[in-house]
């Protein structure tokens, strides 16, 4: 390139003009109006390209409308004035169009408005314009442009004018030269961006500037748009946004699908929902409806069904399966009734005797089953001679009192009825009396029948017939054969039968009462009574608080059982009954218990039975105790046995008698039976004619010898000195007391069974007999107080102890011992001899007082033989005073031995003939001494006597002489 003196630049502006070079050569002409400052231009070269500056900045690209950026907008003011080249992803030439304002980095861009010159052009000047908003064109100016044989363009550019505000415009202007690319490729603009058809770049779609950034480089600085951030709804309702490079994916949401034709939603065509209901009628599988819901669709079971195999629906895999109402809910029918499955739903029917209300087809809780009244609905249901009682959804029939259920015990509907008890039940019976046919078909009867419960009517009816029955059988001449004709049985055959009718009944009895026990989840008890039973059974259940041993009580008897114990062995449930007969004495004897020893045995309790019933294992973890109650008097040498009964005898196995009183045993058994107390006492000496002859003729002659010596000692007048109120009274009570001893054992029979009058007849004696020892005691007193008056010389007027104290110590002692004894034992008197009772030690009440009576006795013989004999060593004493004295020594000591020794003996006449026939002759024949020793053989009552026979003889031989004469 060549210059002149001074470089040129064209256009040239200078003075407010503008020059352009019309240079042809090396050289550059001026003008004519070329100003005479002495300047000169300067000339390029032809076709040669001259030196540049590159502008690269990519914020120049027509392209870029950004104004968020800082520093915008950009201004070319600063621009140094010189050739330039434009390069880069901003473009290679200057725009040639109208650009918008806001482009380029600035308000204002600058445009070539006139073509560019093409190759072999040379420098070609052109106008290039300001764009704003006031025009495409509201400025212009001329820059010169060359196409360089390298394929580009180079701009003579000068700094830009209008960088400042500017009244006339809008807003501030800043100028800036736009660039665009002459041909687009598609590297032209960088990645992520497209080259317009007016060279300009933008974002490729889906892709933008980001906000505030200015580029430079070589990149664009398009960034990728997530769309699905920017715009949440951009794929419209019920769509899934997936941004992408550059772009964004739609997916509506499961069971949401596009329009037809449309693959990307929006708001306008958006995501309809799919009906899989309508699409797909099977979609839920059987027994379930489907329900389309907004995207998606719900299986519901049909009633009657539920999801399998759990409960939250699961796409191919829940089915359903049919609800067993019945099972899930077994009051879904509601009470008495019975419910049955079905598939899909369920039936109702009610218990037999209950029916549905009124227009109620499927009963429940609150519509249920009412019981039917069978007895208001039909009087006449059980027929006649029987009543009706209803029940939640049934009846029970009950035969009235003396009727029982035909042709069984069950109850049978339209077929039982009410038979009178007394009736035959089965009619003839071969070999059988009719009582005896009637009580073997009424006992079959019992045996045959299954019933666990039978009304307590009818149980107490068969009861009160069987054993009325039986009570008649064992009366005499009723059991006999019955064939041709009537033949009475055999004593043996008698009891025979009436021990199996006996068997038979117990059984039958423990059946009938087994009928009543009461199944209970806590404890019941039922008490029966019949004309010849008392029963009580007890029943405790798997609830109960009963812990400890539990006792029955009925007719005086008890039992004591520990069924808490037996019910751990039964599911907690157990149950007893407990019987006492007042009938069996009779049937069940006391003779059928065998023993080795012939003994006399009796029946001292009633019969009773114990039984576990409706309970399976029976065995009794320890022994029960049977409190039986006596029903006679005890024998003082009887031996108790607790027995049960074994078929067809009494039996002891097992059972024990472990404690006993005067009014009642307690039998130990280890098992349940039926048991019994038998008192077993030796047998009675065979009957003594002799001894009972000899007892009353004795009794009659010491009565009559005590009758004479009471009215000697009344009549006949005795020596002063002798004081006989002790014999007097001694006699007195022996003649009483031996009377009454004879009357009582000649009518003893009539007396026993008059309690009271035995009793008292029995306390008369006591007082009577003790009378007589503490009379004879007093009889020993008064000897020896006159055996120690002889020893200390002193005239004996009369014996010392006044007889109203005799009495009072003679009567007032046995008085005072009857009356405690009878206040502390009101039943000791009055045994099988209407004499004293040997229990609880009562014979000491008659024995203790005589035993201390002959102890006293014999102290005080001692003492007046001892006296007695040191008085007779003195010789000076008056004869006749010692000899008396020693004679009634003698009398009294002999006395002493008559009377008081044979009560001794008594306590050894026990199996002894000898001994029994002096006992009797000796106490028999008190009276008989006493009225020798006292009387006959004193000499002075002997004179008496005499006198007495004399006047006696000579009244009669007077009156026998008148009579001689008033007879002639």
């Amino acid at each position: 390139m060549t210059t002149g003196n001074v470089p040129c630049v064209f256009p040239l502006y200078y003075g407010g003009k503008t020059y352009y070079s019309n240079c042809v050569g090396a050289w550059c002409g001026t003008t004519p109006n070329y100003d005479t400052d002495g300047q000169s231009g300067a000339c390029l070269v032809e076709n040669e390209c001259p030196s540049y500056t590159t502008l690269s900045d990519p914020w120049r690209n027509v392209g870029f409308n950004s104004t968020s950026f800082s520093g915008f907008p950009k201004c070319d003011s600063g621009l140094s004035a010189g050739w330039y080249r434009f390069s880069g992803v901003g473009g290679d030439i200057l725009a040639d169009f109208c650009v918008p304002e806001d482009h380029g980095g600035s308000h204002t861009s600058l445009w070539v408005s006139q073509p560019l010159p093409q190759q072999g052009e040379g420098v070609k000047t052109l106008q290039y314009c300001a764009s704003s908003q006031a025009g495409c064109c509201d400025w212009n100016q001329m820059l010169s442009a060359i196409y360089c044989p390298g394929g580009f363009y180079l701009y003579f550019l000068q700094p830009t004018a209008h960088c400042s505000t500017f009244a006339t415009l809008i807003g501030a202007e800043r100028q800036v030269c736009f660039s665009g690319h002459s041909y687009c490729t598609a590297s032209s603009c960088g990645s992520n961006t497209h080259c317009t058809i007016d060279g300009g770049c933008v974002c490729n779609h889906g892709y933008r500037t980001p906000a505030g950034f200015l580029f430079s480089g070589d990149t664009y600085g398009c960034v990728d748009i997530d769309e699905c951030t920017e715009n949440p709804s951009v794929c419209g309702p019920n769509a899934n946004c997936r941004n992408t490079v550059g772009a964004y994916n739609c997916s509506c949401h499961h069971g949401y699908r596009a329009p037809p034709g449309v693959t990307l939603t929006n708001d306008t065509h958006y995501c309809q929902d799919v009906d899989e209901c309508q699409e797909n009628s099977k979609i839920c599988g059987q027994n379930a409806s489907c329900s389309n819901t907004m995207g998606s669709y719900t299986c519901q079971c049909d009633a009657g069904f539920i999801p399998h195999p759990k409960l939250e629906w699961e796409k191919d895999v829940t089915t359903c399966k049919d609800i067993d109402e019945c099972t899930e809910n077994p009051s879904v029918c509601g009470p008495n009734a019975n419910c049955s499955n079905t598939v899909g739903a369920y039936n109702c029917s009610c218990h037999h005797g209950n029916r549905a209300p009124p227009g109620v087809t499927l009963t429940n809780d609150t519509h249920y089953c009412q019981d039917v009244d069978e007895c208001q609905e039909n009087s006449k249901i059980c027929g006649p001679n029987a009543s009706c009682s209803n029940t939640m959804g049934s009846y029970t029939c009950q035969c009235d009192a003396g009727f029982i259920p035909h042709p069984k015990l069950e109850w049978e509907k339209d077929v039982t009825t009410c038979k009178d008890v007394t009736e035959n039940l089965g009619g003839e019976c071969e070999g059988f009396s009719e009582k005896e046919c009637y009580l073997k078909n009424l006992l079959e009867l019992i045996e045959n029948t299954t019933a666990a419960e039978l009304p307590q009517t009818t149980a107490v009816t068969l009861l009160n017939a069987t054993l009325s029955t039986l009570d008649q059988l064992s009366q005499p001449e009723q059991l006999s054969r019955k064939g041709r004709r009537k033949e009475q049985l055999s004593q043996t055959e008698q009891e025979e039968t009436l021990v199996r009718f006996g068997d038979a009944i117990l059984r039958s009895s423990e059946k009938l009462v087994s009928t009543q026990v009461e199944t209970t989840p806590t404890q019941a008890n039922t008490s029966i009574r019949s004309l010849a039973l008392d029963a009580l059974t007890f029943s405790m259940g798997p609830k109960t608080t009963l812990s400890k041993e539990t006792q029955l009580s009925i007719s005086n008897n008890s039992m004591d059982i520990d069924l808490p114990a037996i019910s751990k062995n039964n599911n907690g449930s157990a149950a007893v009954v407990f019987m006492t007969y007042t009938n069996m004495e009779d049937v069940l004897k006391a003779e059928l218990f065998y023993t080795e020893n012939d003994t006399i045995k009796t029946m001292m309790s009633n019969v009773v039975t114990a039984s576990v019933v409706k309970t399976k294992n029976t065995t009794l973890p320890k022994p029960v105790n049977f409190t039986l109650k006596h029903q006679r008097e005890m024998h003082p040498k009887g031996q108790l046995t607790c027995v049960y009964w074994n078929d067809s005898s009494w039996s002891v196995d097992g059972c024990e008698a472990t404690e006993t009183n005067t009014t009642h045993t307690v039998c130990t058994c280890a098992h349940l039976s039926t048991f019994a107390l038998i008192m077993q006492t030796d047998k009675p000496p065979e009957d003594d004619s002799l001894l009972e002859l000899i007892t009353m003729v004795a009794l009659s002659v010491g009565l009559a010898c005590l009758a004479l010596a009471i009215l000697t000692f009344i009549f006949c007048t005795w020596n002063p000195k002798v004081n006989n109120t002790a014999r007097l009274n001694l006699s007195i009570c022996l003649f009483l007391a031996h009377l009454l001893l004879l009357l009582v054992q000649k009518f003893v029979h009539l007396i026993r069974p008059l309690k009271r009058v035995c009793s008292v007849l029995a306390g008369i004696q006591h007082f009577l007999f003790l009378s007589s020892f503490v009379w004879m005691y007093l009889e020993a007193l008064q000897l020896f107080l006159l055996v120690r008056r002889l020893r200390e010389v002193k005239v004996i007027h009369h014996e010392s102890v006044h007889w109203g104290y005799l009495l009072l110590i003679g009567y007032g002692i046995p008085c005072l011992v009857v009356s405690m004894s009878a206040g502390l034992f009101p039943d000791g008197y009055g045994n099988e001899q209407c004499w004293l009772k040997t229990e609880r030690g009562f014979k000491w009440s008659f024995l203790g007082p005589v035993c201390y009576i002959l102890t006293m006795n014999i102290i005080l013989f001692t003492g007046v033989i001892g006296s007695l004999r040191a008085t007779l060593a003195d010789l000076n004493r008056e004869i006749s005073l010692m000899r008396d004295t020693r004679v009634m020594v003698f009398k009294a000591l002999v006395q002493f031995v008559i009377l008081g020794c044979p009560w001794v003996l008594g306590f050894f006449v026990k199996n002894n003939k000898i001994l029994e026939y002096l006992f009797i002759l000796s106490v028999s024949q008190q009276g008989t001494f006493i009225f020798l020793v006292h009387c006959v053989l004193n000499k002075e009552v002997r004179l008496q006597y005499k006198t007495w026979w004399n006047k006696l003889s000579s009244n009669s031989s007077s009156t026998s002489s008148s009579a001689m004469l008033s007879s002639h």
